[in-house]
């Protein structure tokens, strides 16, 4: 899957965006080039038709991948969802935290150490 579509760096913030190459799953990483170790994860998906057949873990697993190495190995990875829905779950599953609820989300951590 490693395709990346964009990179934007802009007043110290870095996005990269990433797709399979099929398009069948994408998602974004950003962090500040001062602060490599905080990343956040987001704009995550895949196509509906391919959803139950591994494509998420395959992209989550890239994306765990990519930050370890933005952070150097040191850091955490964060992300928003919606509260109770299965994709909470599933992060859980995967090894995220819930740390906070706020505005109708919950924002949840991995720490990549």
């Amino acid at each position: 899957m490693e395709v990346i579509l964009n990179e934007l760096i802009e007043d110290g913030n870095v996005i990269d965006t990433y797709m399979e190459e099929g398009g069948s799953s994408m998602f974004t990483l950003s962090h500040y080039e001062k602060i490599p170790t905080d990343i956040w994860f987001y704009n995550f998906n895949v196509e509906e038709p391919l959803r139950g057949n591994g494509y998420g873990n395959e992209a989550l697993d890239l994306a765990i991948d990519k930050a370890k190495r933005i952070a150097g190995g040191k850091g955490i990875l964060r992300l928003n969802v919606k509260p109770e829905s299965w994709m909470e779950k599933w992060y859980e599953r995967k090894g995220f935290t819930k740390y906070n609820s706020e505005d109708g989300w919950d924002s949840m951590f991995m720490d990549l150490n």
